[in-house]
């Protein structure tokens, strides 16, 4: 960790942090943390935090609850070591397919004057930090890794710049971690909002040597003029527990956030509804991932147990408990002794239907072709593909000004935490009236 005193021309002064937390924001970010989680309910979060699991090809807890409901006779079993269970990675073929900004060429990036536009020559030192930077926080990975949890359903992510060992970093964070305190007059955009709260990851907590939850929240706290307008902010950082105890801070000793601004750049592709901070996620993929999990193991099923003819014999054992299987020989009390084999209908070709139909429709109310999650999928003729093309650049040419608009935001903090550590870290100041071109 940086030495504080090195970073900042005065000392800290945690000794004073906890009686202002205690008299004044304490009370301030509990509420603000009751009235976020109430706003923005749990359901939401759980589908968030369902698709981006999906995305990493993680779906065993919720479909192991989907299939307690629909069998619950069978579901034990299917669960164990998930020998029932099959994944269909349609989250991840969504994304695949969707991802059509940053997927295959993040963009080209330079530093630019904010007032003329005028770019800054290569050899400027800035010009030449920026491009370090750029190669140090991968932004090209990123910045993909971002479209495709964006694309995955849950329909925004945040990337906050942070430092992490002396580095910087843009982490991407998911909007199920953060709640939110909003802004009145734009409850949609973060730099207005009074408190932003992030709950740590489990990996994250043991950095801080803690096992229980912990928060770090980002406090602004304006001051208004008898016009309403702001005459001054103070902004702080707390890192605390769910009931409010305050921890020790390692990034700000002190409290006092020395970035003058929420650390965090929203991006989505999609404005939210009119007093809403969030976009719904999209549950529809959420029910259809798991629709098609069931499908895979019903079909799995069916092929395990009916696709084999099964022995049946007349006369044997009590049949309270009737054994089946292509190795097993299904008895039943009869006076006289017959076997035979049993042909079995098991309508393979409906269920495939069904599975293909439901594809097929998947992909039509994507604008995509029919074909598209198909194994055999046909080959399409010219006309075909150029309006599949079609209806991907104009999905492209929608989504680019949200994209653009949130990399100059993230360029925009990148810039001021960056500043904040020059001096510790021995590095060029890019200083203010610069924004990031691209």
């Amino acid at each position: 960790m940086v030495a504080t005193s090195r970073a900042w021309p005065f000392a800290p002064s945690f000794e004073r942090a906890p009686d202002l937390w205690e008299d004044k924001s304490r009370a301030l970010v509990l509420g603000a943390l009751a009235i976020a989680k109430r706003e923005h309910d749990s359901e939401r979060r759980d589908t968030m935090r369902a698709l981006d699991a999906f995305l990493d090809g993680e779906h065993r807890p919720w479909l192991t609850d989907r299939v307690a409901e629909l069998y619950p006779r069978v579901a034990v079993q299917w669960a164990r070591k998930e020998a029932g269970f099959r994944y269909f990675p349609l989250i991840q073929m969504y994304a695949d397919r969707l991802s059509v900004v940053m997927a295959l060429h993040a963009p080209d990036t330079w530093l630019e004057e904010e007032r003329t536009g005028a770019r800054l020559p290569e050899d400027d030192e800035r010009s030449r930090q920026w491009a370090r930077d750029e190669r140090e926080v991968g932004l090209a990975v990123v910045l993909a890794d971002v479209e495709r949890r964006i694309e995955c359903g849950m329909r925004q992510v945040l990337v906050q710049p942070a430092l992490r060992r002396g580095r910087l970093r843009w982490d991407v964070v998911r909007p199920y971690q953060v709640w939110v305190d909003p802004d009145p007059e734009a409850p949609s955009e973060l730099e207005g909002a009074p408190h932003v709260l992030v709950e740590l990851p489990p990996a994250a907590e043991s950095d801080v040597g803690a096992s229980e939850a912990l928060w770090w929240t980002w406090e602004r706290l304006d001051e208004r003029d008898a016009m309403g307008r702001v005459s001054r902010t103070d902004w702080r950082c707390w890192l605390h527990d769910e009931a409010g105890r305050l921890r020790r801070n390692p990034l700000f000793p002190d409290h006092v956030n020395r970035y003058g601004l929420h650390p965090f750049a929203v991006w989505r592709r999609a404005v939210p509804a009119p007093g809403e901070t969030w976009l719904e996620p999209n549950r529809g993929w959420y029910h259809q991932q798991l629709a098609e999990d069931v499908r895979l193991m019903d079909l799995d099923h069916h092929l395990r147990h009916q696709v084999h003819s099964q022995a049946v014999a007349k006369g044997g054992a009590d049949v309270a408990d009737v054994p089946h299987g292509p190795d097993v020989v299904v008895r039943s009390l009869d006076a006289e002794f017959d076997f035979r084999y049993v042909t079995p209908d098991p309508k393979l070709q409906l269920l495939l239907e069904g599975f293909s139909f439901d594809l097929r429709a998947s992909a039509v109310a994507e604008s995509l072709p029919p074909d598209t999650w198909e194994p055999g999928g046909a080959t399409r003729n010219l006309g075909a593909k150029q309006l599949e093309q079609h209806a991907l650049r104009l999905r492209r040419q929608a989504t680019i000004p949200h994209y653009r608009a949130a990399l100059e935001r993230t360029g925009a903090i990148h810039r001021g935490v960056a500043d904040a550590w020059a001096e510790a870290l021995g590095r060029p100041r890019y200083g203010e009236g610069l924004r990031l071109g691209m």
